[in-house]
């Protein structure tokens, strides 16, 4: 079986800038990139929004370009050509992507966990604990993740989860690791670079 390695809906990758972004304007709103973000409503998002509601009225910023190929009938005059072609373009070229993720191999799924663990530490949870309860649900989720063509196979380490009591040390390490990423992506979040240099 083939192993899957990242998200293919765009709109994953969406939510998840945005969720970083909530927790940037609450943590670093002096660092916001106020001039970056002003088509945002970040007042929205800073009070709360979802972001299926704020995605419906902001998904045009992320339109990404795609090739267009247009056959032409050579029966056609030169300006019946020109008037079709205009016909079939009207609506499909004046969209750009306005807002683009700053990595070029972008990783959903570590950038996922580094936010998950993040969030768990701010509840004061031991670090540990975090990266028990993290993989405990990735062992319980694992045959949904079989199963499933769009759900992708997630481990935070490769042992099983009986085995690591015995790894405290390396999943303490592992989990402020990731929290440290996490607080550096809010950061580059912030100044308008999702994910950015991490």
């Amino acid at each position: 079986m083939q192993r899957r390695t990242r998200i293919g809906a765009n709109k994953q990758n969406y939510r998840l800038w945005y969720n970083y972004l909530q927790i940037a304007l609450e943590k670093y709103p002096k660092l916001i990139d106020k001039k970056y973000y002003s088509k945002w409503h970040i007042s929205l998002i800073k009070q709360g929004m979802r972001f299926d509601t704020w995605y419906k009225e902001h998904k045009h910023f992320f339109i990404e370009n795609k090739k267009i190929s247009i056959l032409i009938p050579s029966t056609l005059s030169y300006n019946d050509a020109v008037k079709k072609v205009k016909e079939l373009l009207k609506g499909k070229t004046d969209k750009t992507t306005e807002f683009n993720i700053t990595s070029k191999r972008f990783r959903y799924l570590e950038i996922d966990d580094y936010l998950k663990c993040y969030k768990q530490r701010q509840k004061n949870k031991k670090l540990y604990d975090i990266g028990y309860d993290l993989a405990l649900e990735y062992e319980q989720k694992s045959e949904r993740y079989q199963k499933s063509k769009k759900l992708l196979q997630r481990k935070l380490l490769q042992k099983k989860i009986d085995d690591m009591k015995n790894a405290q040390d390396n999943v303490i390490n592992i989990v402020l690791r990731k929290i440290r990423k996490c607080e550096k992506i809010i950061q580059n979040t912030a100044k308008g670079q999702f994910p950015g240099e991490y």
